[in-house]
């Protein structure tokens, strides 16, 4: 069927997905999402069930990392900052982590996490510490970190 009718097999993918969320059977759901092309639809599934670290594996296995990064910055109002930091540090998600914490303006810790182990993601903190700084009217320290 598959080479036939494509977009009929995705249809009945995610017929069945939904079938088979609503019956709470969300592995199997998660994979039926996933064979009709719309993995974000498992995420959508699993956030509002709050069901955190399954969001997370399903964006590290389908999305891209800046795609991961965005799906994630959403789940800190539901989780409180602390319980999302330990939660990016558990899943691997350094570069999310780094990213976060400069969006927070906690760039010290950002500088260290990178420095340790996301050595690429040290441009994109001095850049935004470099705005950061600006905004502040610091623009020769701002100069130094553009």
């Amino acid at each position: 069927m598959a080479q036939y009718s494509k977009d009929k097999l995705q249809k009945v993918h995610l017929d069945i997905a939904k079938q088979l969320e609503d019956q709470g059977k969300y592995d199997k759901a998660e994979h039926h999402y996933i064979e009709s092309g719309y993995w974000n639809y498992a995420v959508e599934m699993y956030e509002s069930k709050k069901m955190w670290e399954e969001c997370i594996r399903v964006c590290k296995t389908n999305a891209t990392d800046r795609e991961t990064v965005e799906i994630a910055k959403k789940w800190n109002k539901d989780l409180g900052e602390e319980q999302f930091i330990e939660m990016l540090k558990r899943m691997n998600l350094t570069d999310a982590l780094i990213e976060y914490l400069a969006d927070l303006k906690q760039f010290n810790e950002a500088f260290e996490i990178a420095k340790k182990n996301s050595k690429h993601k040290i441009p994109d903190v001095h850049l935004k510490y470099a705005f950061h700084l600006e905004d502040q009217k610091k623009y020769r320290e701002a100069e130094e970190n553009f």
